[in-house]
C-alpha cells in the first residue's frame, strides 16, 4: 500500500533538533492551502488555526516537528568528525548507521563509527566523512552543522513502513488531516494545531510556551510510544 503522498514529504524531510525549518514549512504549506490562520513563534513553532462554528472555545492538537540527531563539534586531523547529540536520545543507537550532515555546501553522507574500547559514549562516537585527513574533512563541513540519520521509508511486510523520525511525522500528518476534514466540515469549536519545535530534549519549553500563549479549553498531545501489544 503507497504512503499519502504528504506523510511520505513529512518522512523524507530533515528536521533535526533545532534545524526544523524543512519539516515546518511543509506543515505551514499545507495549513495555509487549507484556509488556516497560520502563525510562527519566536521558538519556531507553528500554530495553524481553523475557526469553528462560533462556540468560542479551542482545541489544541499538539505534534512536533523534530527529530534526534547529531551536531559537529570537532574536526579531527584524521579527517574523522566529533559529534554531539541533538536531542535526547543514547550514543550506541547512533554506531554503525549512516547520517547525513547538513552542511552549508550540501548534504555530505557519513558513516558513525567509535574510537577507544568500553561502553560507547558521545565523546568516542565519530562520523567518518570518508576522507583522508582534517583538511579534507574541513572542506566539507564545520563545527555546528547538523546531521541526521540518512534513510528513506521502506515498506515492509503487512502493509507496514520504517523509516526514521516515523513518530512525530505520522502525528503531524495525523494532525494535518484533522485540520483538513475541519477546515471542510468546521465543529463546533476552533482547533489550533501546535507543530512544536524541540521537543526531542527534556524541557518541551517550545510546546509548553505555545500553549501558555494560546491557553486552550483542552489540549490532545499526537504522539506514539513502543507498542507493548505485540
Amino acid at each position: 500500500m503507497p504512503l499519502p503522498p504528504l506523510l511520505d514529504e513529512l518522512l523524507r524531510a530533515r528536521g533535526p533538533t533545532g534545524f526544523e525549518d524543512a519539516v515546518s514549512a511543509i506543515v505551514r504549506r499545507e495549513a495555509a492551502a487549507l484556509g488556516a490562520e497560520v502563525e510562527v513563534d519566536v521558538l519556531g513553532s507553528t500554530v495553524a488555526r481553523v475557526a469553528g462554528s462560533g462556540a468560542g472555545r479551542l482545541l489544541a492538537l499538539v505534534a512536533h516537528v523534530d527529530q534526534v540527531g547529531l551536531a559537529v563539534s570537532h574536526v579531527f586531523d584524521d579527517g574523522l568528525v566529533g559529534v554531539t547529540p541533538l536531542g535526547n536520545w543514547d550514543a550506541p543507537a547512533a554506531l554503525g548507521q549512516r547520517f547525513e550532515i547538513l552542511a552549508g555546501g550540501g548534504v555530505v553522507p557519513a558513516l558513525a563509527r567509535r574510537v577507544g574500547d568500553g561502553d560507547v559514549e558521545w565523546t568516542q562516537l565519530r562520523l567518518d566523512l570518508g576522507v583522508a585527513n582534517g583538511k579534507d574533512a574541513a572542506a566539507l563541513v564545520r563545527v555546528g552543522d547538523p546531521a541526521t540519520f540518512a534513510s528513506v521509508p521502506a515498506e515492509l511486510a503487512g502493509g507496514r513502513v520504517t523509516t526514521p523520525a516515523a513518530d512525530d511525522r505520522a502525528g503531524l500528518f495525523a494532525a494535518l488531516e484533522v485540520l483538513r476534514r475541519l477546515a471542510a466540515e468546521p465543529a463546533a469549536w476552533d482547533v489550533a494545531l501546535v507543530a512544536s519545535t524541540q521537543e526531542e530534549g527534556t524541557a518541551h519549553g517550545s510546546a509548553r510556551a505555545a500553549i501558555e500563549r494560546l491557553r486552550p479549553d483542552v489540549a490532545v498531545v499526537v504522539e506514539v510510544t513502543y507498542a507493548t501489544d505485540a
